[in-house]
């Protein structure tokens, strides 16, 4: 992945967290404790986080799985080009 893709997630990130923390102050400074407005915010703010791990472990498995194709495919084309020069160093010699 490119750094635009991480500074776009890292971005919403930062935009998702501040606007939970503007919600959990308002709750805090407005909703009376009886109100059932606190569970509301901490399944909020659990399902955020949750979203935010999913996101953040899909991204870490995409990078491996291009890192780990681009390393294969590296490591092929250097056996291949190993193979042609061998083989054409056999060819000179006879």
């Amino acid at each position: 992945m490119n750094n635009s893709n991480n500074l776009d997630y890292f971005t919403l990130y930062i935009i998702f967290s501040i606007a939970f923390m503007l919600i959990t102050l308002l709750v805090i400074l407005i909703a009376k404790p009886s109100t059932g407005l606190g569970e509301v915010l901490v399944t909020i703010n659990l399902l955020n986080a949750l979203v935010w791990l999913a996101i953040n472990l899909v991204n870490r498995l995409r990078e491996r799985l291009v890192s780990h194709r681009i390393s294969t495919k590296l490591s092929v084309s250097h056996c291949q080009y190993a193979a042609e020069w061998v083989a054409g160093s056999e060819r000179l010699d006879h």
